[in-house]
């Protein structure tokens, strides 16, 4: 019992820990000199970093990030370009990550379909008794 009730905990953890966004950061490949923005995801999208890249997240507190060729200005997720100029690596985007949906993604994509479904086959079930119940009535208990 208690090994489940540990079990239990562990996976909740995990689950919240994936929850909260993932902070952006400057992705390098030092083999091609490129450079670009990189956003591992949230609870609906997670991106990974193609082979040969390299992420550093920002000092927040300074304003900068430091790597191996060099430091840079990094204020927003918009300087990404600036920081890339700044240590001599070809901007090639926003986001280099390759990404995937989710479950959770998945079902917030796909939910507002399966309500409108729902809503719109049970309509017609409803409406097909109704109308069968009027055509069973007898004659004499019909409204004119």
């Amino acid at each position: 019992m208690r090994r489940v009730f540990l079990i239990s905990i562990l996976v909740l953890v995990y689950s919240v820990v994936y929850a909260a966004p993932a902070m952006w950061g400057l992705a390098l490949n030092h083999e091609t000199k490129e450079c670009g923005g990189f956003w591992a995801g949230d609870e609906y999208v997670r991106f990974y970093l193609p082979e040969g890249w390299e992420v550093y997240y920002p000092d927040i507190d300074k304003g900068i990030i430091e790597t191996e060729i060099g430091t840079c200005n990094y204020t927003t997720p918009n300087s990404m370009e600036e920081c890339c100029n700044q240590l001599g690596y070809t901007f090639v985007g926003e986001n280099v990550g390759e990404g995937h949906t989710t479950p959770l993604g998945w079902k917030r994509m796909f939910f507002p379909l399966i309500v409108v479904a729902l809503v719109i086959s049970s309509s017609i079930i409803i409406l097909f008794f109704v109308i069968r119940f009027i055509l069973k009535r007898p004659k004499g208990k019909r409204r004119r």
